[in-house]
């Protein structure tokens, strides 16, 4: 799973994926950012299969990459 997305200045709030991860990563899954190390935050939601991303505003693009753990 790949998403790209800009910052939006009237956005407020984390980014949510929905990831059916016991139909799709029934061996886990990894989430990486492109942001830098420090500058971000998940958190996960089992029972309703959604990750929140927060990243800070920099009025750029965001790259976020989920894929199986193996």
């Amino acid at each position: 799973m790949h998403l790209i997305f800009a910052d939006r200045a009237a956005a407020e709030g984390p980014t949510e994926i929905y990831i059916p991860a016991r139909r799709h990563y029934p061996e886990g899954w990894v989430v990486e950012v492109d942001d830098p190390d420090g500058s971000w935050s998940s958190e996960w939601d089992a029972e309703r299969e959604v990750l929140s991303v927060t990243t800070k505003k920099t009025g750029s693009v965001h790259e976020i990459r989920i894929r199986p753990a193996r």
